[in-house]
């Protein structure tokens, strides 16, 4: 079983977007993308992108690289605001996951004995509070928050991962959220949580759910022994992910599939104005790219100075993006960069 870190590291395994020159955007007059890499401290010059709010605050982690091994050195959790690092976590192994509007930071901390304990940490200390949990649970992590404050994240007992959600002090474990991995990825302003788990109905391979606030769960459309879908956001009542892992697409909150966007194989992160951030694939150059898309057209390519990005946050304007470039071609690892994308 993975602990609170390998889940993250899984997590971000399954992200991957690729580079190209920048284009201008068509969503207002014509302007230039421009790449910026985050500044980091010390020795810890890698480092991921995992979250962002309208306000342009990112979060993420630093770390020590290490290009030749597949792990790196221990995470700290990272604040950027105004392309400045704000806040640092003090120890290492705690990790930074995602941030709400009011500034509420959602991660997890590592104890010795590499266990992962649920935490709200301060945005301009780092410092951590840890979050209610059953005196059962082994590992947790929040992983995601939304406007109101609720957390969503997971738990491990009865020798499996569950997904969960604190509201008001409180915590409930989603029913039918069972599964060796579970991967949380959002929860919308609705209370709607999105997860990949691993579901017998597709040959124990991670596939998307929905659960809205009565606790109904919804699996995304499409999934059977041979397909399964990988997600990332959750939005204006859309979600985001790549159908059967190849084609970038967008399904309803209820897990009927809204669409498939042309030329895409991943659809990763939803804008405030429905902007989504992604990547796509150019079949005659053979070559892909990290790209925003509005309506299913793409109304810009980002530049990078790697061969892999992701995008994580897309700006309420539509002229800002986060995210990391990656060390490794086929995904995050121990020598990835936080950068943001800026349309000028």
């Amino acid at each position: 079983m993975f602990t609170g870190a390998g889940r993250l590291l899984a997590a971000t395994l399954l992200v991957t977007s690729f580079t190209v020159a920048a284009a201008p955007s068509a969503s207002a007059a014509v302007c230039v993308w421009t790449r910026t890499a985050l500044p980091t401290t010390g020795d810890r010059t890698a480092g991921d992108v995992t979250g962002g709010n309208d306000g342009g605050v990112l979060v993420g982690n630093t770390y020590k690289p290490n290009p030749i091994f597949a792990g790196s050195g221990p995470k700290y959790g990272a604040v950027w605001s105004g392309g400045k690092l704000v806040a640092s976590a003090a120890d290492p192994g705690t990790q930074f996951s995602g941030i709400n509007n009011a500034g509420t930071v959602v991660g997890f901390t590592i104890d010795a004995d590499g266990h992962s304990h649920a935490a709200t940490f301060s945005s301009t200390t780092g410092a951590a509070t840890p979050l209610p949990v059953d005196s059962s649970w082994i590992n947790t992590t929040a992983d995601a928050i939304n406007t109101a404050g609720d957390i969503a994240g997971t738990a491990d007992f009865g020798g499996s991962s569950h997904v969960v959600v604190w509201h008001a002090g409180g915590h409930k474990v989603l029913s039918q959220s069972s599964s060796r991995l579970d991967l949380v990825h959002g929860i919308d302003d609705q209370g709607r949580v999105l997860a990949d788990i691993a579901l017998p109905a597709a040959d124990n391979e991670l596939s998307g759910v929905v659960w809205d606030a009565s606790g109904a769960r919804h699996v995304l459309a499409g999934v059977d022994s041979q397909t399964w879908h990988t997600t990332f956001a959750i939005r204006g009542g859309l979600v985001a992910g790549s159908y059967d892992e190849a084609q970038a697409a967008l399904w309803k909150v209820d897990g009927t599939l809204s669409s498939k966007i042309a030329g895409g194989t991943k659809a990763e992160a939803i804008g405030a104005t429905g902007t989504v951030g992604g990547q796509a694939y150019d079949t005659a150059a053979q070559k892909y790219s990290t790209v925003l898309w509005k309506a299913g057209t793409v109304i810009a390519t980002l530049p990078t100075n790697s061969i892999t990005a992701g995008v994580v946050v897309v700006g309420p304007d539509d002229h800002t993006a986060a995210g990391s470039e990656y060390g490794r071609t086929w995904g995050g690892g121990p020598s990835d960069l936080p950068v943001t994308w800026h349309c000028m």
